[in-house]
């Protein structure tokens, strides 16, 4: 008896209790927050944890110690009558007092509240929050891939990190039960102050992947962790300190523990789809991340050799690695959108058809013939290898992007429109898809229509040149010049690009500010001088300034050989054969410009810009009647009025009464 009535003195029973209660509160509490806070799903049970532990020593530092005036002291080394235990005890009984009455309120909250809250909480959901009850109900299967941070000391290691998150990605958008935001969109969020919440609900997917990456040497530590963006918790995560060599069994583990996080049933055909790499070999892998580093960059001479060297060395070391192909042909294809150069076009078809015979069932090679195909006017082979990817990967918003440029440039609008809506709704984050779209509708004529889907190109992704610069161009093709101007000078500022120059170019043109124009084509032809439009363009500007006449038929003829090098690869593009009849109109060569007119009216007898030039031309030779003609077409089918009436090459005709009714305008 003396023993339980020690424990009593000592206050053991009333700080048992006490303890047990403010636990409790604790756990309810620790609940509750888990609801607010970005903490993983078992922070509950690791509080529970701690509390279970610290209970013992909590009951033996109140036998050991008593809390005194003078501070904490060893109970053995206080005498009876300087003990203030029974003090102690009354304050224990108020305090014990008061979280018993704290716990019966948390249990009155539990116990009466929660119904009506919920209640609240759905309306406002429902209300309020459409895009993501979309994905809750959704898209519970979908994930994104944001690039791994890149944690090396020297931060050297970027073009490795982003290589791997890359891989991860093109091996699990390999799987149809899983649906993953692609590369392009998914990049897009480097650096972005966003949430996760936030990126997933724009990407339109449920779960994140992130990750780090720190290299050093041949040791390489990697962290990944899969989030439920709903929730905000941390659905898996892990960090492997290996050896670089072990690196492909890191991303099997990584994208197997992403599915068996998400629960999915695997087919036969996406487990051997897990169990397939690209190569064995570590050297290739490394030399292939750095191509595609280099590929990603912006296209210039020196990227593009580097991305090809890069590729070679991959394939040196193991030559069957069809995504070195990939690479190889994707670089050419690059250089020769990049210079029109025909000896880029035939290496790209080389590289493509290699990657074909290695792997003719990869969505990236297949995309990568696609628009193969597409530039060199094989549209119906392109749009089969559209097809056949987006087969493979009904994720593969590229693809869609890809059919419904050959769409447009065969006249199925309609079909194009589609494809292009398919591509927004795949990604409907993306500001690529809505740039696509906006620059599909401005090209068909329906400008107004436009610049709505420009503008959310520019929102979602302001700082983006290319952006900027297609919605200064639908706005000045509309005639809100100042806004235009102002979105070009934006793009030219973060970017330099032909386009840009080309594009201020235009409007100092058109302002009749020829010299200026001249000055911004030269700027653009600097940065690619087998452009044969920049050299047209530049052309027409000479062409009206005093005493240039020499410069302006000596830059129309560096356009005609450059237009009939192109026209060797694809002869039935009609844009391309208008402007060529151009050229030839304003070097004396009427009969052989009126012919190849003729053909471009013949392929696309609804091409604005075909009736557009033709109208130049029939001013050119005289022709009042016929530039009237071609004018109203041009009109009918989009080409705005407003620059009809500002083009220097319609000054002839500007002042004919049929002509300025056609535009709207009354002569005085």
């Amino acid at each position: 008896m003396s023993f339980f009535s020690e424990l009593k003195r000592r206050n053991i029973f009333r700080v048992a209790v006490l303890y047990i209660i403010a636990g409790w509160v604790v756990l309810q509490a620790s609940d509750v927050l888990a609801d607010v806070l970005p903490v993983p799903a078992w922070t509950g049970s690791f509080v529970f944890l701690l509390l279970l532990l610290a209970f013992p020593l909590v009951v033996i530092f109140s036998w050991v110690y008593e809390i005194t005036p003078e501070g904490i002291k060893l109970e053995k080394e206080i005498k009876p009558d300087e003990s203030i235990s029974h003090e102690t005890g009354r304050r224990l009984n108020i305090l014990i007092g008061s979280v018993a009455a704290l716990a019966i309120v948390v249990v009155a909250i539990d116990r009466f509240v929660p119904e009506e809250v919920t209640a609240i909480d759905q309306a406002a959901t429902t209300a309020s929050s459409e895009p993501i009850a979309a994905i809750t109900q959704t898209a519970d299967n979908s994930i994104a891939v944001l690039p791994f941070v890149d944690m090396s000391v020297n931060g050297d290691q970027a073009y490795f990190s982003d290589g791997l998150a890359e891989e991860l990605l093109n091996l699990l958008a390999k799987l149809p039960e899983l649906k993953v935001a692609s590369r392009t969109s998914s990049f897009s969020f480097r650096n972005k102050p966003l949430d996760m919440p936030s990126i997933a609900n724009q990407l339109g997917v449920r779960y994140v992947l992130e990750g780090s990456v720190r290299k050093q040497g041949e040791k390489i530590r990697i962290t990944a962790q899969l989030i439920d963006a709903q929730t905000n918790f941390h659905k898996w995560s892990e960090t492997y300190e290996r050896k670089q060599d072990d690196i492909f069994a890191i991303q099997d583990d990584i994208a197997r523990n992403v599915v068996t996080s998400l629960h999915l049933m695997l087919s036969n055909q996406s487990e051997n789809i897990l169990a397939q790499r690209g190569t064995e070999t570590i050297q290739a892998f490394e030399a292939y991340l750095q191509g595609r580093n280099y590929l990603r960059q912006p296209v210039s001479d020196e990227t593009l050799n580097a991305a090809e060297r890069f590729f070679k060395q991959a394939l040196q070391i193991d030559p069957r690695y069809a995504d070195a192909h990939a690479g190889i042909c994707n670089t050419h294809l690059e250089r020769y959108e990049h210079t029109s150069d025909i000896g880029a076009f035939e290496q790209a078809e080389q590289a493509c058809n290699r990657v074909l015979t290695l792997s003719p069932d990869a969505p990236a090679a297949l995309i990568a013939l696609g628009r193969l195909y597409r530039l060199s006017g094989q549209y119906d082979r392109a749009a089969q290898n559209y097809r056949s990817a987006i087969h493979i990967d009904s994720g593969a918003a590229e693809a869609y992007d890809g059919l419904a440029r050959t769409f447009e440039i065969q006249n199925r609008v309609e079909e194009a429109r589609e494809a292009h809506q398919q591509a927004i709704d795949i990604q409907p984050g993306f500001w690529r898809g809505y740039m696509s779209m906006g620059s599909f509708l401005f090209r068909i004529g329906r400008s107004d229509e436009a610049i709505d889907y420009m503008r959310t190109a520019v929102e979602l992704s302001p700082g983006n040149p290319r952006a900027l610069n297609s919605l200064g161009t639908v706005l000045y093709m509309t005639g809100n010049f100042e806004d235009a101007r102002t979105a070009w000078y934006r793009s030219l500022q973060i970017d330099p690009t032909p386009i840009a120059y080309s594009n201020l170019g235009t409007a100092s043109f058109l302002l009749q500010d020829f010299e200026q124009a001249a000055a911004m084509y030269g700027r653009a032809i600097e940065l690619t001088p087998d452009d044969h439009q920049l050299w047209g363009a530049l052309a027409d500007a000479y062409r009206f300034m005093a005493g240039q006449d020499h410069l302006a038929v000596a830059n129309y003829e560096k356009a005609i050989t450059l237009v009939e090098e192109f026209l060797d690869l694809n002869s039935d593009d009609a844009y391309t054969l208008a402007m060529l009849a151009h050229y030839l109109a304003n070097t004396d060569k009427p009969d052989v410009a009126s012919s190849y007119l003729a053909q471009a009216r013949l392929l696309s007898p609804d091409n604005m810009y075909v009736h557009y030039y033709a109208a130049l031309i029939a001013v050119k030779i005289g022709d009042v009647d016929g530039a009237i003609s071609a004018s109203k077409r041009a009109i009918e089918n989009g080409y705005p009025s407003q620059f009809l009436l500002a083009d220097a090459g319609m000054a002839p005709v500007i002042d004919n009464p049929e002509f300025r009714e056609l535009l709207g305008e009354r002569s005085q």
